[in-house]
């Protein structure tokens, strides 16, 4: 209880006796009034009625002294019903109606119509429009009138004896009686004044709290403003047809400016982002009519927007009437621009140490990745192929720069490959030009840890050179000891394979088939430094793509086939005196070959004579992908790997059984490479 309401509950227990204030009148300030004025008028018919009865009856008068006791039985019984339950209205009823019998009897045994008592009327009227209200009021007027007027009739007739009153008495019975009655009136008038100021003073109390209350209400909604208006995020209270419900926060419209009056939210956004206004409009309408759950109806909603250079996220906080009636919508926009740039700084930082640990361990095969990456990015520059050709290339960088760590460039590809599907046309001259600059960029970032290969000098591995002295020792010819010194400086098919296999490995994770294991076969078999094995080996990354992402099952699937919970690739290299072959095997579902088909055939698609389905897995646009992810869906990986196996007078195999596994074989002429296990000649 605050100090106001203290101070009217002290009041209250100061100016009428205790018996009043039972928890009902406390908490009724107007309950509390009307019980005090019956109260007042109770205690008028009760001492009035006892001291005008035992005067009546020292003067002899026994008939008006029994109805001068009906005020006095009259008002203690209201008294007594006030201490014991407080029915106020009740005891206001019972004192109305004990003062007007005690009067008329009164007046009937002191004169009638001419009795001194008359004036005493007024009181019932009085008490009833006070205490019950304007209606009781009225009735008891009409009682009084009509209790005078059939008084009128009995008087004429000479039907009611005379006054009772001694006529030695009768002087001093009408000073008394009029003297009453001054009194009587005298209290009434007081007790309203007392009333009033009493009334007066609560109100000037509840006017004092009402001010306070206000004046808080204010400095707390000063308080929430400033708040609002200096967090780092800009509200905007929205009504459920989109309209603002408020003016948005200071910070809000220092990003967007000030809503017009009635402005629908997607019509201000527009202004700032046009595809985010848009975007806002439709699915707002989604969400009026209310056939989604709203959780995912606020998931449709633009979750991000950019804006003059900065870029914005959009959170809607629902605000719920009763809680259960959702009323309006609260959006929340926060700018990330800075956080954005933080991560990317932080991306970019974490490529360039993964790039350089790749370098530390393998730096022949990340020099032949920039360098191949080198020569696609100058054809697509120059305009040169067709646009199946420059799909190709941009695919192949997309996932050599994935397997090599750089995911900021094989996003910016993949959202490249987005607009060329649209567009069904080669790269236009903003789009090459943007290839250049982008390529260049990381050309610089990559300078200052990878040096160019500007020295003659070679680093051998102690191994090999022990190995080449063995083979000299053995009697082996000048032309053989030659090759061997000569393939120093080819390429390790083991470190082409240990990087395809970071590369299975951590996307079989980000696609929820973990604990892939990859074996590796290939013992110290080495392919030239040129630039077409260069461009098969980063071609290869697609075939594994593949596998993890269309061969291998997850491990639900798995487990259901009754096979091992986790899937297994096998990266194989191997040569005879007539050929080298590379294999990519997995042990997932197989290849369909009548989905492969019909695939082909929807995307019209046709063998030429002499075909077999397996070369439908290599033809452009091919995918047995209905969506297109990061990872694959666009069917024009494989084709690249095709054209750069072809490029090397190589030829492709395809081994399947549906359910068991997919290996897909790559023979190339023989190539003269050191084995050191005879296990693998063949």
């Amino acid at each position: 209880m605050d100090q106001s309401t203290q101070k009217s509950a002290r009041q209250v227990r100061i100016n009428v006796p205790a018996l009043l204030f039972r928890s009902n009148l406390e908490q009724d300030s107007e309950l509390a009034r009307l019980a005090r004025q019956t109260f007042f008028y109770a205690n008028v018919a009760f001492f009035a009625g006892l001291l005008y009865a035992l005067m009546y009856i020292c003067l002899g008068m026994y008939f008006t002294a029994a109805g001068a006791s009906i005020g006095f039985f009259g008002g203690g019984t209201a008294l007594v019903m006030l201490r014991r339950n407080a029915r106020w209205s009740l005891a206001a009823h019972l004192t109305v109606f004990s003062s007007f019998s005690a009067v008329a009897v009164v007046i009937l045994g002191t004169g009638n119509l001419h009795s001194p008592v008359m004036g005493w009327l007024f009181a019932a009227p009085m008490m009833a429009v006070s205490t019950l209200g304007r209606r009781a009021g009225l009735a008891w007027v009409a009682i009084v009138l009509s209790f005078v007027t059939v008084l009128y009739f009995p008087h004429q007739l000479k039907l009611i004896p005379d006054s009772e009153v001694p006529r030695s008495f009768e002087d001093a019975f009408v000073s008394i009686v009029q003297g009453g009655l001054v009194l009587a009136i005298f209290f009434t008038v007081w007790s309203f004044e007392v009333v009033q100021k009493e009334s007066a003073a609560r109100l000037r109390d509840a006017k004092v709290v009402a001010e306070d209350a206000l004046q808080e209400a204010e400095q707390t909604h000063k308080d929430a403003l400033l708040v609002i208006n200096n967090i780092a995020e800009g509200l905007a209270m929205l009504t459920l047809d989109g309209k603002f419900a408020s003016p948005p926060s200071s910070r809000f419209q220092s990003w967007f400016g000030l809503p017009a009056k009635g402005q629908f939210i997607w019509d201000y956004l527009s202004e700032s982002n046009a595809v985010a206004g848009e975007l806002m409009e439709l699915n707002w309408e989604q969400l009026q009519c209310d056939w989604m759950p709203l959780e995912l109806g606020l998931q449709q909603l633009p979750q991000r927007m950019e804006h003059q250079g900065s870029v914005f996220k959009l959170s809607y906080q629902p605000v719920f009437e009763n809680s259960k009636q959702l009323a309006q919508l609260l959006l929340i926009c926060t700018d990330i621009t800075a956080e954005l740039e933080a991560e990317h700084a932080n991306d970019l930082q974490q490529e360039q140490m993964a790039i350089f640990a790749r370098f530390v361990r393998d730096p022949r095969s990340v020099r032949g990745f920039l360098s191949e990456s080198e020569r696609l990015v100058k054809l697509i520059e120059h305009g040169r192929g067709t646009i199946a050709d420059q799909k190709r290339w941009i695919h192949t960088l997309k996932g050599n720069f994935g397997i090599f760590g750089l995911r900021s460039f094989s996003q910016w590809l993949h959202h490249l490959e987005d607009e060329l599907a649209e567009q069904r046309d080669v790269c236009d001259e903003v789009q090459r030009e943007a290839i250049g600059a982008q390529w260049q960029s990381i050309r610089d970032r990559l300078a200052m840890i990878i040096p160019d290969e500007t020295s003659d000098q070679v680093t051998i591995d102690k191994a090999r050179i022990e190995s080449t002295i063995e083979e000299a020792a053995r009697g082996a010819s000048v032309n053989e000891i030659v090759g061997m010194i000569q393939r120093w400086t080819w390429d390790s098919v083991s470190q082409r394979f240990d990087l395809l296999s970071e590369r299975a490995k951590r996307l079989a994770e980000r696609l929820d088939k973990p604990g892939l294991c990859v074996e590796i076969d290939s013992t110290e078999i080495r392919t030239p430094p040129t630039e077409t094995w260069n461009a098969f080996w980063n071609s290869l990354t697609h075939v594994v793509r593949n596998a993890v992402d269309h061969g291998v099952e997850t491990t639900e699937r798995r487990v259901d086939a009754k096979k091992k919970s986790t899937g297994t690739i096998k990266l194989s290299a191997y040569q005879s005196r007539d050929s080298f072959a590379v294999e990519i095997a997995d042990d997932g579902a197989g290849i369909d070959w009548n989905q492969v088909t019909k695939r082909a055939a929807k995307l019209g698609i046709r063998l030429e004579e002499g075909e077999t389905p397996q070369e439908l897995l290599f033809a452009d646009g091919l995918s047995t992908k209905d969506k297109i992810t990061e990872t694959s869906g666009r069917g024009v990986g494989m084709s690249a790997c095709k054209e750069a196996c072809l490029a090397l007078d190589g030829k492709i195999e395809v081994e399947s059984v549906l359910g068991k596994g997919t290996t897909i074989r790559f023979v190339f002429p023989a190539i003269e490479s050191e084995v050191l296990e005879p296990a693998y000649m063949i």
